[in-house]
């Protein structure tokens, strides 16, 4: 089946929270990563999870996958995200990326890249995070 997802481009979108919370099971995330796809994080909805929280989904599933390394996880909640909306520019800062940015706090611990993405992909920032600037973004 992932075979398949993969030569129809399918868009995958895994809401970890909603999953643990229903009893099915953990999402194939090796599985859809060694096939090429990056999957998006997402938190479903109220009716199934009960936070709605995008650093909650990627704590999930760094303690559920532990193969999977931070800077995917944050990749799935990021450019994952984006690819699954159809917005090529979402999800990353660089050239052509949207204005607005968020500013997270950093703790004594982030010493390089893989310690910043260990702290992203963790429990990190939740609940810290604020909007930067005035472009488009999901929250106006």
């Amino acid at each position: 089946e992932i075979a398949l997802m993969k030569k129809k481009k399918s868009r995958v979108c895994l809401c970890l929270g909603s999953n643990h919370i229903l009893g099915v099971g953990r999402a194939p995330v090796e599985n859809f990563l060694a096939a090429g796809i990056l999957p998006a994080l997402g938190t479903d909805s109220l009716a199934s999870n009960d936070r709605l929280d995008i650093w909650q989904e990627m704590d999930i599933l760094r303690r559920e996958h532990h193969g999977v390394e931070p800077h995917t996880v944050f990749a799935m909640a990021t450019l994952g995200g984006g690819r699954e909306l159809g917005d090529p520019k979402a999800g990353y800062l660089g050239k052509g990326a949207y204005s607005s940015f968020l500013a997270l706090p950093l703790d004594g611990q982030v010493r390089d890249e893989k310690t910043l993405y260990q702290y992203l992909a963790g429990s990190g920032p939740s609940g810290r995070a604020r909007w930067l600037g005035r472009g488009n973004h999901a929250n106006g």
